[in-house]
């Protein structure tokens, strides 16, 4: 995803009014949300779909992604560049490292701060996700996108400025789609291993997380939230029996 917006102070107002306006033009009823990035004014809410189907959920787009503003290019430091191109390299750490790493980390107290859970009865076997080169260069390039507004907001030209808060908020938003795109990319590849067709459970694609609080099934005091909704959960559980249901029947 490209982050196309002119970061002065001028287009950054002026980009807020308009969205604003854009929202009193096409006010929808008001539903519970939950954001997956920054609770600011800018950022966008994606959470609950106000219908239990998903049919016409579609996670929302950053508020300030515009085409028609071309990209501003911002020159690092020496050492900072040096910095950045050591990260955009990539890093591969041992295994175990890498869990007790990231173990660590310190996280929102909410079960919306880790990864969603996939529903045991409901896995398959052999599920494995299988990404395409142009979905898996998507979400490269959105993780690039990522690390160049944090390194730009860390360098000593943005610094304490407007733009570093801005360039923070926008890479929550990347970040937020690159979680929905993950998700469905797990979401798809759960039932291809049930042999269960895509189309047969409405809004796979475009239903965001619902980060509904459950129990966690191997650590006691610990919660997360499902990959698949509870109404999902309960269509897959459905198809599932009518297919063991025609399997059962007598052939003649």
């Amino acid at each position: 995803m490209s982050d196309r917006s002119s970061f002065s102070s001028r287009s950054s107002s002026s980009s807020t009014t308009s969205g604003h306006s854009r929202r009193e033009r096409h006010r929808r009823p008001r539903r519970s949300e939950e954001s997956l990035g920054g609770r600011s004014s800018r950022a966008p809410l994606a959470g609950s779909p106000h219908r239990e189907d998903g049919l016409n959920v579609v996670p929302q787009a950053p508020e300030d992604l515009k085409t028609e503003v071309n990209r501003e290019r911002v020159n690092l430091s020496e050492d900072e560049m040096v910095s950045f191109r050591n990260f955009a390299r990539g890093t591969g750490p041992e295994t175990r490292l890498r869990e007790t790493w990231f173990g660590n980390l310190p996280m929102v107290n909410d079960v919306a701060a880790a990864a969603p859970r996939l529903d045991r009865k409901i896995k398959g076997k052999d599920m494995k996700v299988v990404l395409s080169e142009n979905q898996a260069i998507q979400i490269h390039e959105g993780l690039y996108a990522a690390l160049n507004l944090l390194a730009l907001s860390s360098s000593s030209t943005i610094r304490g400025t407007d733009q570093e808060v801005t360039y923070r908020e926008r890479t929550e938003r990347i970040i937020s789609v690159l979680i929905h795109d993950v998700t469905v990319c797990r979401r798809v590849a759960a039932l291809e291993s049930l042999k269960i067709p895509v189309t047969e459970i409405p809004g796979v694609r475009r239903r965001t997380l619902d980060l509904k609080s459950e129990r966690h099934p191997h650590l006691d005091d610990e919660r997360v939230h499902n990959l698949f909704p509870a109404d999902m959960v309960r269509e897959i559980k459905d198809v599932l029996k009518a297919k063991e249901s025609k399997k059962s029947q007598p052939r003649w």
